[in-house]
């Protein structure tokens, strides 16, 4: 599914988060069942990146305006999981299949 900025949706930890990755850049935007943006005012995150089987690194996320955001590049091919914890504590994780493996 794709979100309101070009990213990836899925569900985590009882909210949608759109993951857009850009050069040097991951960012991660909250929103309600209906779409509505929510704050991330107190929401913390982070990335792990995997090719395979292999952890190939993790990047940190952090509130940066709209959206968390890390500094990072993301190798070719690589998926990733995102861990995050909303400001009201809940948690969770999703894997994003960034389409560099074979079916």
């Amino acid at each position: 599914e794709k979100g309101k900025h070009g990213g990836i949706v899925q569900d985590v930890a009882g909210v949608e988060a759109e993951l857009l990755v850009t050069p040097g850049t991951i960012a991660v935007y909250l929103s309600d069942h209906g779409g509505t943006l929510i704050s991330v005012e107190g929401a913390i995150g982070s990335v792990l990146l995997t090719q395979g089987a292999n952890r190939v690194g993790t990047i940190a996320l952090k509130p940066a305006g709209d959206r968390l955001e890390g500094k990072g590049e993301v190798p070719a091919g690589a998926d990733i999981v995102l861990s995050l914890r909303t400001r009201d504590g809940k948690t969770g994780q999703a894997k994003y299949e960034m389409g560099g493996h074979v079916h």
